[in-house]
């Protein structure tokens, strides 16, 4: 699993977004609204999948192979929240807004009860790692959720002003 993650390693750097201005550009208020309110979730939720990497995954298994995975998995979350943080940057040039959504977790009440959420299976004394594999898979189900209905939407809006980067993230 290692080396299959290892083979499918990329950087922010490698992204070209020099189109994806124009194209968010073209897109309605509502759908702008929309997907930088799915980055801002974006954002805040890679955080907490390191969390738990860090704190629990890589402290309670010993297993060579797996706390390497985990360590290569760490430094993907890592490429993944400054893509975010990127596109954020990218694409919001008012800095109150930007300030709002890098804030996701403070700022919007259903990210910071997504986040309370995951936090929990995460913490505390007696949470067993089966226990928070099983709520964490259910975090990440979420996360692809909102991929699913971004790339819906604009299969639906029939055009391909979409931002190219979520053209291709599903």
């Amino acid at each position: 699993m290692y080396k299959k993650a290892e083979a499918s390693f990329w950087t922010a750097e490698e992204v070209d977004l020099s189109k994806d201005i124009q194209h968010w550009e073209a897109l309605k208020p509502d759908e702008r609204h929309f997907i930088s309110h799915v980055l801002a979730f974006f954002a805040a939720s890679d955080g907490i999948v390191n969390e738990n990497l860090v704190e629990r995954f890589s402290q309670e298994v010993q297993v060579t192979e797996s706390r390497c995975f985990y360590g290569f998995q760490i430094a993907m979350e890592n490429i993944h929240s400054e893509m975010y943080s990127l596109l954020i940057d990218t694409y919001i040039k008012d800095s109150k807004e930007r300030e709002y959504l890098f804030n996701a977790i403070e700022t919007m009440p259903c990210v910071k009860k997504k986040a309370d959420w995951a936090l929990r299976w995460i913490g505390g004394q007696r949470s067993y790692l089966w226990r928070t594999s099983c709520g964490l898979c259910c975090c990440g189900r979420d996360l692809l959720l909102w991929l699913f209905c971004v790339n819906i939407l604009a299969q639906e809006t029939g055009t391909d002003a979409w931002p190219y980067v979520f053209q291709r993230a599903y």
